[in-house]
């Protein structure tokens, strides 16, 4: 296996300690970012569902709705750092991560979460490293009874979106724990290999991870259901059910930055590779989902799904 040569993976200012050879086997990208050389599982199945196969980790399933907000980075992040708590603690820690506290408190997210993912080299571990370095604390749906869930309603409730970067750093009232106690924290993070086999083999070995469709937009009509292209050419794509997601060529103006989700799974359908999705779009009645899930095909890096994969292992107390 070859040896790379790692520059340092934080700000020095913030970590001295901190550098990329503190991540084990891993080669440095075209913008410098670790990835992770994953070896590959000696058997990979035809299908494969995390909610499935850790049965005990319900935040696998758990469809959350970033509502009238763009914070689906926020939401792929702490959906991985939920399952992946659960996992690794088999089942002992079972929380969701609170993306309102991500959200609220990691001011250096928002900059590159406004960064395109290939144009801009936008540093798609900043949210790991924020839960390494600071931690984030409880909180899943709105109205959620953790320590910090999302301010805003559901998008067929919401009128605005209510989640701010005004770091607060107290629970909700009545939470028995303090903010500092509630706090989760996370491992040294890293991308992940692009090929197929070693994303299959890294949720496996460790559960679901993020993904990122670079240039997707949408225009949907919620109540209706409907999808509309902006005059954009359609690349080849293959979504089951309708197809309400579109990868353009030229990339989109109005949507420019791409979209984050989380991968849990994989199988075949119809002869067609794919992989199983799940959004951050809430379970309501938009075309291509099916209660929040969907799939896009395996293999052939569709709208980048292949390219930017990461997560992080938690530290469990």
């Amino acid at each position: 296996m070859k040896e790379a040569i790692l520059q340092p993976l934080f700000d020095e200012k913030v970590d001295q300690k901190l550098r990329r050879e503190d991540l084990p086997n891993s080669e440095v990208d075209s913008w410098k970012q670790p990835r992770k050389i994953i070896e590959i599982a000696e058997y990979i199945p035809i299908e494969f569902d995390a909610r499935t196969y850790w049965p005990e980790c319900p935040s696998i399933g758990l469809i959350r709705d970033q509502s009238k907000c763009p914070t689906c980075w926020a939401f792929g992040a702490t959906e991985v750092m939920s399952d992946r708590l659960c996992i690794a603690s088999k089942g002992r820690i079972n929380v969701n991560v609170s993306a309102e506290d991500l959200i609220n408190c990691c001011s250096k997210c928002h900059i590159e979460a406004n960064k395109n993912v290939t144009a801009d080299k936008a540093d798609l571990l900043v949210w790991y490293k924020h839960w390494h370095q600071e931690g984030i604390v409880t909180g899943g749906l709105y109205g959620g009874n953790e320590c910090k869930p999302y301010a805003t309603p559901p998008f067929s409730q919401a009128t605005e979106c209510l989640s701010t970067q005004e770091c607060t750093k107290e629970c909700q009232a009545g939470y028995p724990k303090s903010y500092e106690e509630d706090k989760t924290y996370g491992d040294i993070p890293y991308m992940i290999g692009k090929s197929v086999p070693q994303i299959q083999s890294e949720i496996l070995q460790n559960g679901p991870v993020q993904a990122y469709l670079d240039n997707m937009y949408r225009e949907l009509d919620y109540e209706l259901g409907k999808c509309s292209s902006i005059g954009a050419k359609v690349i080849d794509i293959l979504i089951f059910s309708q197809v309400s997601f579109f990868c353009t060529e030229p990339p989109n103006p109005y949507y420019p930055r791409g979209h984050s989700v989380k991968i849990i799974g994989w199988g075949v359908e119809k002869g067609t590779d794919y992989w199983l999705i799940a959004n951050s779009w809430g379970t309501g009645p938009i075309q291509g989902q099916d209660m929040g899930f969907f799939k896009i095909r395996r293999g052939a890096n569709d709208c980048g799904i292949e390219e930017w994969t990461n997560a992080a292992q938690p530290k469990i107390p």
